[in-house]
């Protein structure tokens, strides 16, 4: 189309191209101006749906006034060609800067209050973006953030008197062709809200946490819900937590972690309520950063196994001890390291020059910090740790060393969890044993390590159960106190053919512990 003339508009160059239109470059003949012209190709301005998307993106846009929304001039048409008229800008999409990874700090608050401030304008206007992503941000030649692309906006019950009601959409929904209606998912999914990746109504918070996706991204240089489909990538919005940015970017000061992480709430009552309050906390952090007062980014207290793999040996130490009773568990850690120390010198001494064990780069890494955790067991590459948290009803966690994240995988449940949590050979399932408040017997349940439904496994088991190493077999306690006797059991890894291995007097029994298997 370079070249030819639409209307008054005479094209000059091709901008961008996407899936649903093209944009071009044009002069406007009848004012003597630069503009961007956004058409729509010929297959899709002939769906009903696109058209009224469409039109839509220019209807929201064009009511909102404000030098961080791209400013809309038109919504023309021009044979059976469709487009709209908008501000022609010089720069790149938010997604080109961010090809080179993150953008400095300085950049992340500045960009984002603007962002924050156009949001507010909108949500104003009772307009929802529901599609805040890189690509329709836009970041001008003088640092400008323009946000772009209304074409899945809806209105909510607040509806602005300069929208068109009838067209853009009703209080709670679409009259036109069910596009914004609760159970349809919209969107671009790495940066949809859970209740946006749901299909449930949406209100102004849904572009609140896809803003704090837009930071996280702009912080690290990562997705903060990264996958290679989008079952994966639900499956991370609606039931992970991502890692806290500084741990990826360390740099960062540790107010803009507690921004973006509030944003990143999957409860949207515990999110930010407003953009408005957004920006407030992103201009106070600008403010402490220009006048030196901002909090010196230090680095992150988690252990990042990556970064630190086959460096030190890990030791994980669990307990229910009050705070006065740490310096017990120092001490007997100090005991430890003397005596493995010890033995150390002791060896070399006896000439064995290769020892398997050091201590100089032994270090006690706290894990959890809520003081709740009471059970744990470690996946055999040394990536999870299970451990169940006594919070009134307990519940089974999970939590990534290399990121810090921690997933429920059980929610809490009345009953009892016992002491002996194990993995399976290959960290795909966790198993342990718990009894519900109306049965007197402990079962055996698995459940996947990343979340998901959990399955009895074993009923009657006084204990936890452990695998064999080449993980096709479960060696377990079982009691029979009638007739006063308790068993070593084997069963298959799924629980079938359970049989007794050796049987003994209660009073010289098993203890309820998980048996252990030589390597």
């Amino acid at each position: 189309m370079i070249g030819q003339t639409v209307g008054h508009y005479r094209i000059t160059a091709e901008i961008g191209r996407g899936g649903m239109g093209v944009v071009y470059a044009a002069d406007d003949l009848n004012l003597g101006r630069a503009v961007a012209i956004k058409f729509l190709t010929p297959e899709m301005g002939s769906d009903p749906d696109v058209l009224e998307r469409f039109r839509r993106e220019a209807r929201a846009a064009s009511s909102l006034n404000h030098p961080n929304i791209c400013t809309i001039y038109g919504l023309e048409t021009e044979g059976d060609r469709n487009f709209i008229v908008m501000e022609l800008m010089e720069g790149q999409p938010l997604s080109q800067k961010l090809v080179g990874g993150a953008v400095k700090i300085a950049d992340v608050l500045d960009l984002g209050m603007q962002i924050a401030d156009a949001l507010d304008a909108a949500h104003g206007k009772g307009i929802i973006h529901r599609d805040i992503k890189p690509a329709n941000i836009f970041v001008t030649t003088r640092g400008q953030a323009k946000i772009l692309d209304f074409g899945l906006a809806k209105l909510t019950k607040k509806i602005s008197t300069v929208a068109e009601t009838a067209t853009i959409g009703g209080p709670a929904h679409d009259s036109v062709s069910g596009l914004t209606s609760p159970g349809t998912t919209v969107g671009t999914i790495s940066y949809m809200s859970p209740e946006q990746a749901c299909g449930e109504d949406l209100d102004s918070r849904s572009d609140l946490f896809s803003f704090g996706a837009v930071l996280y991204e702009m912080s690290t240089g990562h997705l903060p819900f990264p996958g290679n489909s989008p079952a994966l990538v639900f499956s991370k919005i609606l039931e992970h937590q991502p890692a806290p940015p500084r741990e990826l970017n360390d740099k960062l000061p540790p107010k803009l972690d507690e921004i973006v992480m509030r944003a990143l709430e999957k409860d949207r009552e515990l999110r930010y309520q407003s953009a408005a309050e957004m920006r407030a906390e992103l201009r106070r952090l600008a403010r402490d950063a220009s006048s030196g007062k901002m909090q010196a980014a230090t680095p992150p207290s988690q252990v990042n196994v990556k970064q630190r793999a086959g460096s030190s040996t890990q030791l994980l130490l669990m307990g229910e001890a009050k705070r006065h009773k740490y310096a017990i568990a120092a001490g007997v850690l100090l005991v430890i390291a003397l005596i493995a120390g010890a033995s150390i010198g002791l060896f070399k001494w006896l000439g064995h020059n290769s020892v398997p064990f050091t201590t100089d780069k032994l270090k006690l890494t706290r894990m959890t910090q809520h003081g709740k955790a009471v059970y744990a067991g470690i996946s055999p590459d040394g990536k999870y740790i299970a451990y169940v948290k006594r919070d009134g009803d307990r519940s089974l966690w999970v939590r990534s060393v290399a990121t810090g994240s921690n997933i429920q995988v059980v929610a809490p449940q009345p009953g009892f969890y016992l002491p002996d949590i194990s993995f399976t050979p290959d960290g795909d399932y966790i198993y342990f044993a718990h009894s519900s408040m109306e049965d007197s017997f402990n079962s055996l349940y698995s459940v996947p390590t990343l979340g998901g439904a959990q399955k009895k496994v074993l009923p009657d088991v006084a204990g936890g159960a452990n695998f064999s190493p080449d993980g096709k077999q479960l060696a377990f306690i079982r009691k029979d106190s009638g007739a006063g006797k308790t068993m070593l059991m084997l069963a298959n890894s799924d629980g079938t053919q359970a049989r007794v291995l050796l049987t003994r007097d209660s009073a010289n029994g098993f203890q309820g512990d998980a048996p252990a298997w030589s390597p």
